[in-house]
């Protein structure tokens, strides 16, 4: 419904505000609104979860508002600027001071889920059209089998 849809929207600006709000770009883990507006930085780390991409790339397709695009483009800058190593990628310790080291960990969901959905958000839209397919939460995409 177009509700549904808003309140997505409303969703997604608001970790899009996470991430804006930290000089790597890149949003914590965990953050909390109080008040409508202040960020409580309880969590620090970055562990290149594929959510917010995951939700950026949906909302692309459903909108075709390019402004979700420049958003995934912007994430995908800080993840290469912040978190990209000579042998793969890895997380940050902290986002507000990206100085402060880096995780050694690059789990297999970045690749998977991460960066595809930041592929699809860049591909042509019948790549994989979501009118024909469904992702499960591990981003495999199934194709949809309509029966009447």
């Amino acid at each position: 419904s177009n509700q549904t849809k808003l309140l997505a929207m409303r969703l997604l600006e608001g970790c899009y505000d996470a991430y804006k709000s930290s000089p790597s770009g890149l949003a914590p883990e965990m953050a909390q609104i109080v008040n409508g507006e202040l960020w409580h930085r309880g969590e620090k780390v970055y562990l290149l979860r594929p959510e917010f991409v995951e939700s950026v790339f949906v909302l692309y397709r459903i909108t075709k508002d390019t402004k979700y695009q420049q958003m995934g483009w912007e994430v995908f800058q800080s993840i290469q600027k912040h978190c990209r190593t000579q042998r793969g990628y890895v997380g940050l310790k902290d986002v507000y001071n990206p100085s402060a080291g880096q995780v050694d960990d690059m789990p297999s969901y970045f690749l998977a889920e991460t960066l595809k959905y930041l592929l699809l958000l860049f591909g042509p839209d019948d790549y994989v059209s979501l009118d024909e397919f469904v992702f499960t939460t591990e981003a495999h995409p199934l194709r949809r089998v309509l029966r009447f």
